[in-house]
């Protein structure tokens, strides 16, 4: 309801600012949570225009993420030497450079591991947060474990697949633009 007239400074979706690499939807989505459905603005005056909105449209509640509260400079967990760690998560995303710092500072502390077994079979599970392109992960307080995944991922990814469609959309009414024309 908050994106049907958006405020003045609001950027959209944060899952419609990051594109995964095709196969990391399941792991950024996972990272995530919430937060992908979460609206993000510019800065301050931009969340007292969305609270305002919020009040005189009557509507419930709304996320938001506020891209001048990021850190320019926010911690990174250290690329894992561990077998089995591919990368940190951040570098699976594509992002605008302005959405740097936001990227960074929610991305940043993911590890991307091949299997989560190898960070259940570890005597402690450590410091930091692990996910799979699966999007099994342990955040350092819990475990989301996955059985059989096979449905696309529902935030991330949008943009993607909406060119997609349209790509496979425009083939289709040259095709029957064609057809049409072949029958006349």
């Amino acid at each position: 309801a908050l994106l049907a007239n958006p405020p003045a400074g609001t950027l959209g979706l944060l899952a419609d600012l990051l594109e995964p690499v095709p196969g990391y939807e399941h792991a950024l989505e996972a990272a995530l949570g919430a937060l992908a459905s979460a609206v993000v603005v510019r800065d301050r005056a931009a969340l007292r225009r969305c609270h305002a909105y919020l009040a005189d449209q009557q509507l419930e509640w709304a996320q938001v993420v506020v891209l001048s509260d990021c850190p320019q400079h926010p911690a990174h967990a250290p690329t894992s030497a561990d077998e089995g760690a591919v990368g940190n998560l951040q570098q699976f995303v594509r992002y605008d450079a302005a959405h740097g710092p936001l990227v960074a500072w929610l991305l940043g502390s993911w590890t991307v591991v091949d299997r989560i077994a190898r960070v259940m079979d570890r005597t402690a599970a450590g410091p930091g947060r692990w996910v799979t392109q699966a999007g099994e992960w342990w955040d350092g307080q819990s475990w989301q474990l996955v059985g059989n995944r096979s449905s696309q991922s529902a935030r991330v990814g949008r943009k993607r697949r909406w060119e997609h469609a349209h790509e496979e959309l425009t083939v289709l009414e040259r095709d029957v633009a064609a057809a049409q024309e072949a029958w006349q």
